[in-house]
């Protein structure tokens, strides 16, 4: 407020917004929707920890439905798994994966080595 004033002194009232301030940014920037407090990683992550934990639950379905089909010998592809997906996902009466969320769990799934992505076809590993 000071410097917007251009006053050459600061107040106490001018640090006290200053504070207030810092502390609305803080709360706006790293809320976590689901606790309603201030998750602190991801300011330092740059993701919630909410949105990691899906995450992973998405990449843990990903790879049990990739199991169980190739030990059935069932033909595997990127819309038919999403679906499947995206049906257990209902059960639990969770919120539908998106297709940020299952790209990022196939790609891990391929960086781990689980299974290889040709085309709109899986090929588990």
């Amino acid at each position: 407020v000071c410097k917007m004033e251009l006053r050459e002194q600061v107040l106490s009232s001018d640090v006290d917004e200053a504070i207030r301030l810092l502390k609305a940014a803080t709360y706006a920037a790293a809320i976590d929707p689901e606790t309603g407090m201030i998750d602190w990683e991801q300011l330092i992550v740059g993701v919630g920890a909410g949105k990691r934990k899906r995450g992973k639950e998405i990449e843990s379905l990903l790879q049990e439905i990739v199991a169980e089909r190739k030990a059935s010998g069932e033909v595997l592809t990127v819309d038919g798994v999403k679906a499947v997906v995206n049906e257990r996902l209902g059960d639990k009466k969770e919120q539908l994966v998106t297709d940020f969320e299952f790209n990022s769990a196939l790609r891990s799934a391929e960086q781990q080595g689980v299974l290889r992505r040709q085309g709109k076809m899986i090929e588990a590993i």
